[in-house]
C-alpha cells in the first residue's frame, strides 16, 4: 500500500479448514498489527483466479509506472504434463483497486 511499512503477500495452499488456493494480502498498520485484505474487500477484487495451483507470488513494476504490480504464477492441475506456469499480473489501478491483466509475453 506504499505507506512505508512492510505488508505481507503470500500464496496460500489452503488445507482442511480452507481448501481453496488463493493469494492472501495482509496490510501492516505500522504498529505490528496486520489486517487481511479480504476484510477490506479484496476478496471481491482478487476473483477469477481459476483452478490453477498457486506456486509463487512476487512484486515487480512491469509497466514502469512506479507502482509495484503483483505477479502470480501457477500451473493448471488438469494439464497432465503440468506444462508451463501461467503468469498473471494484478497491477494497482489509479483507484487503488486491482486490475487483472494476463501477461502473454515477457518482452
Amino acid at each position: 500500500d506504499l505507506d512505508g511499512d512492510l505488508d505481507i503477500i503470500a500464496a496460500v495452499d489452503g488445507g482442511a479448514d480452507e481448501p481453496a488456493r488463493r493469494v492472501a494480502i495482509w496490510y501492516n498498520s505500522g504498529a505490528g498489527q496486520f489486517t487481511e485484505a479480504t476484510a477490506l474487500g479484496a476478496d471481491q477484487v482478487l476473483v477469477g483466479l481459476g483452478p490453477y495451483e498457486r506456486i509463487s507470488v512476487d512484486l515487480i513494476d512491469f509497466d514502469n509506472d512506479g507502482d509495484l504490480d503483483l505477479y502470480v504464477t501457477g500451473g493448471d492441475p488438469s494439464d497432465t504434463d503440468w506444462g508451463m506456469p501461467l503468469p498473471e499480473s494484478f497491477g494497482r489501478a489509479p483507484n487503488q483497486f486491482f486490475e487483472n491483466r494476463l501477461i502473454t509475453t515477457m518482452l
